[in-house]
């Protein structure tokens, strides 16, 4: 018999004389990695889209570009 397995995980953190409670559910986990998976696939979207454009067509590429430099941190953030 296996044991019980909740869906929620807790700890306590204690970090600069204060102390945090964690709290990590298997759903949400899910549904992050899911946002970034989705993320990541428009990012390999808009690199290929990037690598495919001529030299004198990159200027509309910037806000592209912004938009995929916040989306890579974003998916950095969740990645730790």
């Amino acid at each position: 018999m296996r044991g019980f397995d909740p869906p929620v995980r807790v700890k306590l953190l204690a970090q600069d004389r204060e102390l945090y409670v964690f709290a990590e559910s298997r759903d949400r986990i899910g549904t992050e990695r899911g946002m970034r998976r989705r993320q990541m696939k428009w990012l390999w979207q808009l690199l290929k889209q990037l690598s495919m454009m001529e030299a004198h067509s990159r200027a509309p590429a910037d806000e592209a570009r912004r938009r995929a430099e916040q989306s890579a941190r974003w998916v950095a953030l969740g990645e730790h």
